[in-house]
């Protein structure tokens, strides 16, 4: 459900080519939620660009121009038409259109109390943009609802009419998941995307990956246990650290973003590595599953490669399992998110939370 990607060759911190394969190209735009204020564009010719923001992160998006808009964006999904859907971590879910209007799409005061501020009351089902929420991921479904992960406790759901239902939880975010009904267990939602069938799933960063069903019912995929090491193909149902990242790509497989590691998580539940070695550290272009890894998010194509982002780059890897440098800076030290300079993707600095490929 998301379109394909290909790296640029890039350098490293010493100057030498940062990937081992032959130079290739995005075949669809890619797009980036930078935390320094922005929401990036990567084209197929590895030019970067501002698709939205003005490097204001702690205001409330404004409808207009996305170019001239504040904004603190997480995670993203693309729509068919190519329409932009972003998780604004300060209580919003908007909208950016592929000519760069943004609108609102959920979100609402979170102290209801005009003169004395309440505490978080939590989402209220009826109309989205009367309903507080805490947004960190955003999913499509093929009907063109807006699947909302609200990282505390909910997924919610927006439908294209604008109004709002709990597809599950119950606001416990500090407790485990428990199977069965979706609106009855805990959760703790930090990713989410869907199947083909409308199947959710979701990266519950309690150390578990999730899946709810069109009916609403609860299963755990995988979960943090005693894996036997990182061989691919020798892990079965579960995983090394919590899971911060998901997607699902059309055949079922879904991809979570755990630890030192990217996984794949097969429709028969085995777990295989598709990148990181066991070690938290910088990416290093070549074999993916030689890399040390420190992912925050995934995202796959109709290809079967798999974007990583993690504090300072974009990588990208192919399905014959060699990763390279899409977009930032690798040997970028700090953590201090730094302005986007637009031109060529691999000159500029970034300091990606979320990722999304275009239609």
């Amino acid at each position: 459900m998301i379109a394909g990607c290909t790296g640029p060759n890039g350098t490293g911190p010493t100057g030498a080519p940062v990937s081992s394969t032959p130079a290739g190209h995005l075949t669809s735009d890619l797009y980036i939620s930078d935390d320094s204020g922005y929401v990036l564009k990567v084209s197929p010719a590895g030019v970067l660009s501002v698709v939205a923001g003005n490097g204001k992160r702690f205001q409330r998006p404004t409808p207009g121009a996305a170019a001239s808009s504040p904004i603190m964006p997480y995670g993203l999904a693309v729509d068919p038409a190519g329409n932009l859907y972003v998780a604004d971590n300060l209580l919003d879910v908007v909208k950016i259109s592929a000519n760069g209007d943004l609108s609102m799409v959920a979100g609402g005061d979170p102290t209801p109390g005009p003169d004395s501020p309440q505490p978080y009351i939590g989402p209220v089902p009826g109309p989205a943009m009367r309903s507080p929420m805490h947004p960190i991921d955003v999913a499509l479904d093929t009907a063109g609802n807006v699947h909302i992960a609200d990282d505390t406790g909910y997924v919610l759901k927006v439908t294209p009419d604008g109004m709002m239902s709990i597809a599950a939880g119950l606001g416990k975010a500090t407790l485990p998941p428990e199977p069965g009904p979706a609106t009855t267990s805990p959760m703790s939602p930090a990713g989410i995307d869907l199947d083909r069938s409308g199947n959710v799933y979701l990266a519950d960063n309690k150390g578990y990956v999730l899946k709810i069903t069109p009916g609403g019912v609860l299963s755990i995929i995988a979960s943090v246990g005693s894996c036997g090491g990182s061989t691919p193909g020798m892990r079965r149902a579960c995983l090394a650290s919590a899971p911060i990242g998901i997607a699902v790509d059309d055949a079922g497989n879904v991809y979570v973003a755990e630890g030192p590691y990217i996984d794949k998580i097969a429709p028969d539940g085995t777990i295989s590595t598709v990148a990181g070695n066991g070690k938290l550290g910088q990416a290093v272009p070549g074999p993916a599953v030689d890399s040390p890894l420190m992912p925050l998010a995934v995202a796959v194509d109709k290809a079967g490669d798999v974007c990583v982002i993690t504090h300072s780059a974009v990588y990208l890897v192919t399905p014959d399992g060699m990763l390279s440098l899409v977009a930032g800076q690798p040997d970028r030290q700090d953590t201090v998110p730094q302005q986007p300079t637009p031109g060529p993707a691999t000159d500029s600095p970034v300091t990606p939370v979320g990722v999304a490929l275009g239609p």
